[in-house]
């Protein structure tokens, strides 16, 4: 296995994007101090899993993304990314090439990637926990590291060793797997306190399934009986939606009869109504006929009256009785005339007086 290419964009004072090739032997990195040698260690630290910002020279986590400059805007996500050429077989992995990224947002959000695909910081540590290039290795050594390490207790030296040797990764399974029988002592001391709890609470729950079951029976019958007066009622309520609907329909057809009888009374009533019209207009022509028969009668009368009249002056005049002999014939031919024939003649007797 060995490192093939570092590619580091904004980490730190690399506002561009870096890609260092190193290849077989020796790769030595020269420049001025400031000129960011040093983060070339850090980057490659912190792609290796380092969590803690002082090993890699910051105050926080937001430190290690370029802050900007006098020329340049401060950026958001710092991204790291660490080429690995596993043709030997080194890593567990089943790629000739290991690609290990890793990405911090401005928010404090990180991602991991191996081989472009999201994976957890505890991956990364369990691919290289036994490689010796862990983020606690001794392969990548700062730049006041070996003072610490000359200067160390026993105990730290061992664990230097320990991560050389490569027996970190059995140690931290060790821990793992202790954490995770203790959990579950913890977990089997509690199921033995809900187990008593449970059973303190048997008795009651046994009374309470009994009444439980009782009352399940009863409502089975309870069910039964309603179902049994729901079924009487329906068949009653049936019977006289029966009965009522044939009373309907014979309602309907004495309403019909009915109506048909008033259409016909309205008919005669019409008709009748025409009738009494006719005869009014009948009556008002024979009350016109009786009107003139009446005029007649009254002009006949007046004659009469005025042929009395004639007739007593005559008597007092010889000459007078005269006339009125021609005036009493007249009057007897008068009869088989017409009215208005005596009329004529009376007026001219008049005037010849």
């Amino acid at each position: 296995m060995q490192l093939k290419r570092l590619e580091a964009y904004v980490f730190k004072s690399f506002a561009d994007k870096v890609v260092i090739e190193f290849d077989k032997g020796v790769t030595a990195i020269v420049g001025p101090n400031g000129s960011g040698k040093s983060n070339i260690t850090d980057a490659i630290r912190w792609v290796l899993g380092e969590q803690n910002v002082r090993n890699l020279r910051a105050g926080k986590a937001e430190d290690i993304i370029f802050a900007g400059s006098a020329a340049r805007k401060p950026l958001g996500v710092a991204e790291v990314s660490l080429v690995f050429d596993n043709t030997d077989g080194t890593l567990p992995v089943d790629f000739a090439e290991v690609v290990v990224t890793r990405r911090l947002y401005r928010s404090g959000e990180s991602e991991v990637y191996l081989n472009k695909s999201r994976c957890r910081i505890k991956d990364i540590y369990q691919l290289f926990a036994d490689t010796g290039i862990g983020h606690e290795g001794m392969s990548v050594i700062g730049q006041n590291r070996i003072d610490d390490i000359l200067n160390s207790r026993p105990e730290e030296r061992r664990a230097f060793f320990e991560e050389t040797a490569g027996i970190t990764k059995y140690k931290a399974r060790k821990k793992e797997a202790l954490k995770k029988l203790d959990d579950t002592e913890k977990n089997l001391v509690r199921v033995g306190d809900i187990q008593q709890e449970i059973e303190s609470q048997l008795g009651p729950l046994a009374a309470h399934a009994e009444r439980t079951r009782t009352y399940q029976e009863l409502e089975g019958t309870y069910k039964k009986c309603r179902l049994t007066s729901l079924s009487q009622q329906h068949e009653s309520l049936t019977a006289k939606r029966t009965q009522a609907e044939t009373e309907r329909q014979g309602a309907e057809t004495e309403k019909t009869a009915a109506e048909t009888a008033a259409r016909t009374a309205e008919a005669e009533k019409e008709r009748t109504q025409a009738a009494i019209v006719a005869i009014e207009q009948d009556m008002q022509k024979e009350g016109e006929k009786g009107a003139a028969l009446q005029k007649q009668v009254d002009s006949v009368t007046a004659e009469l009256a005025t042929l009395r009249g004639e007739q007593r002056v005559g008597a007092r005049a010889p000459r007078g009785a005269q006339d009125c002999h021609h005036a009493g014939t007249r009057a007897r031919g008068r009869r088989h005339r017409p009215p208005d024939r005596d009329r004529r003649e009376g007026e001219e007797r008049r005037g010849g007086c």
